[in-house]
């Protein structure tokens, strides 16, 4: 029966989606504006980030907002893909640059990083209050 189990989890791990369909999933959500399905791409922390993205933007009917959740993750091109154990970047191309998508692995899923992401930081490298 041990046996069985362990293949079993083996089997699902090896079943995985890559990182690089990961990040598609994300950007399927985000077309869809299907929040939930958005936030359980990502890490668990980063999923509660998301939700209160949303939830504030939301409460203000949009006056106090810092960043839109689905824009976080702009839609583009995956150029490149770099795996290494737990660890993954997706480099995407989007809307005429280009950008880096982290993401760890978790009990062989793959999920976003969205506090590794450029478009997280940039309202406030930009000195903006929206």
């Amino acid at each position: 029966m041990v046996c069985a189990l362990a293949l079993g989890l083996l089997a699902l791990g090896g079943c995985a989606d890559p990182p690089e369909a990961r990040v598609a999933q994300a950007w399927q959500a985000g077309e869809a504006e299907d929040l939930e399905a958005f936030a359980k791409v990502f890490l668990p922390a980063s999923a509660e980030l998301i939700r209160g993205l949303d939830t504030v933007s939301t409460r203000t009917r949009g006056t106090l907002s810092y960043a839109k959740p689905f824009d976080l993750l702009p839609k583009g091109e995956v150029v490149e893909v770099v795996e290494r154990d737990n660890l993954a970047v997706v480099s995407v191309k989007a809307k005429g640059r280009s950008f880096d998508v982290r993401l760890l692995r978790e009990r062989g899923i793959w999920y976003i990083d969205a506090f590794a992401l450029p478009t997280l930081w940039e309202p406030m490298g930009r000195g903006e209050d929206t």
